[in-house]
């Protein structure tokens, strides 16, 4: 699993910043909060990687 801190800009022109989520498939990304919520990479136009070490 890898587990990195994102945000992530939407089609619709909303934004949210993740404080962790796991990358599960080519088509889909796992936000793991305190729920999980499942987001199609169709939706998404841009992810940018935040934190340490990148």
């Amino acid at each position: 699993m890898d587990i990195r801190r994102l945000k992530i800009y939407f089609d619709d022109g909303e934004k949210i910043s993740l404080k962790e989520g796991i990358l599960t498939s080519q088509d889909e990304f796992c936000i793991t909060l305190d729920y999980k919520v499942i987001i199609p990479k169709a939706r998404v136009v841009r992810m940018e990687m935040l934190g340490n070490g990148l």
